[in-house]
């Protein structure tokens, strides 16, 4: 467990399901693997704490894999600096997982044809970004 006595679900949680401002990341863990889900922004990393950071993040311990989770409205560009941000602030304790920035945004920014999204997508070549609502069955 990435952050001790912090998850949000069950260790063998069905379904995960991140939602803030009507927008939604629901993970389907059909394989029973080990998972677990943080609220970084005002859990893990309090709201004292100025530093940019995702809103939550779904550990997938079987696989190792890390989902981090941003909820955002129209600023595309600034969930792309809170979840770098989130990564670099854990890089220590994210080394050994891959990692899958998830983006669930509102559909009316032109910023995901933008050259900064492009650049995210070639540093995190597994980033997805969905308007309002994104589904993700963990593998």
């Amino acid at each position: 467990m990435l952050f001790e006595n912090k998850s949000l679900c069950g260790k063998h949680a069905k379904e995960i399901v991140c939602s803030e401002n009507n927008k939604v990341f629901k993970a389907y863990n059909r394989q029973n693997h080990i998972v677990y889900k943080f609220k970084i922004d005002g859990d893990v990393l309090t709201s004292s704490d100025s530093r940019n950071r995702c809103d939550y993040l779904v550990e997938d311990e079987t696989k190792k894999r890390a989902y981090l989770i941003e909820l955002k409205g129209t600023q595309l560009l600034h969930a792309l600096e809170q979840i770098d941000s989130t990564i670099v602030r854990f890089r220590s304790i994210l080394k050994d997982y891959d990692l899958f920035p998830r983006i669930v945004y509102h559909g009316n920014t032109h910023d995901i044809h933008g050259n900064a999204y492009r650049k995210f997508k070639t540093k995190y070549p597994t980033t997805r970004a969905e308007t309002d609502y994104m589904e993700e069955v963990l593998k």
